[in-house]
């Protein structure tokens, strides 16, 4: 998953040709929330379509909660052809399907969620996008900056906060249990170098930007010695590399605050 939301999910095949999502929440208290899950879909479930005639393949199925009520969902990937083992002796083969969907889940408790195939490509087409590169839910509205900064409004308020996702880096001394800035030491701030936008997902419960950005650092932090082979101090390298920071945001359906993660390729010293 691309945000954990600590749900657990298995998948069992009903008498009625269904499958039955289950998902249990550990929580003390209801919630409702954006989940993706992995629909593993028995060989013979439903039957493959594609839109246009030339496009990928998928099965096309509905997914209703205990009530009946039908539950809107988008398919992030899938993969066909799966082999998954059953028991000890024996093999099956299943549809991989992932799929994004907000449901309501019960405390403490598992929820169960029906899937039955259709027919027909099951299309939900109420996007969260506002544009390429904006989003909005009921509370919040997301603008992605070509120098790989965000903004945010707050729909309720009023309220603007400009330029998030902004990186500095200055030189530690620390060990691990105590951190220092060196004398010499230097910050260094990401200044609109974005490598590139991607969005990753679109879909009817949440849009999902990838933003990757450079920042310039030294190579390593030299401790230096001298003639007598004592110590001598610290300088920073004069050979620089770039390290990129790849940031994920998302904006999901209902929610009130964007979910980020953050993963850095670290190849300084």
């Amino acid at each position: 998953r691309l945000f954990p939301t600590a749900d657990i999910t298995a998948e069992s095949l009903g008498e009625d040709g269904a499958v039955y999502l289950h998902i249990f929440n550990p929580l003390p208290f209801d919630r409702e929330d954006v989940l993706v899950c992995d629909l593993d879909l028995p060989d013979g479930f439903g039957r493959f379509v594609s839109e246009p005639f030339y496009g990928e393949k998928i099965i096309g199925f509905r997914i209703f909660d205990a009530d009946g009520k039908e539950i809107p969902y988008t398919v992030e990937a899938v993969r066909q052809n799966v082999r998954k083992r059953v028991s000890a002796k024996k093999l099956t083969v299943v549809h991989v399907h992932r799929v994004s969907l907000r449901a309501r889940l019960l405390a403490a408790g598992t929820t169960v969620l029906r899937v039955v195939p259709v027919s027909g490509r099951v299309h939900c087409l109420d996007f969260l996008s506002t544009g390429q590169l904006r989003a909005e839910n009921e509370h919040l509205s997301l603008s992605i900056c070509r120098d790989g900064t965000f903004d945010v409004l707050d729909k309720i308020t009023g309220t603007a906060y400009r330029g998030f996702n902004r990186f500095v880096s200055d030189t530690d001394t620390g060990d691990g249990w105590f951190r220092d800035m060196p004398v010499s030491g230097t910050a260094f701030h990401t200044c609109g170098d974005c490598r590139g936008i991607e969005v990753e997902e679109r879909s009817c419960v949440r849009t999902v930007f990838k933003i990757t950005q450079a920042l310039t650092l030294p190579e390593e932090q030299i401790w230096e010695g001298n003639i007598n082979e004592t110590y001598g101090g610290l300088r920073p390298s004069t050979v620089q590399k770039d390290l990129l920071i790849h940031t994920h945001v998302s904006i999901e359906r209902g929610g009130r605050f964007l979910r980020l993660r953050v993963e850095v390729e670290n190849n300084v010293r």
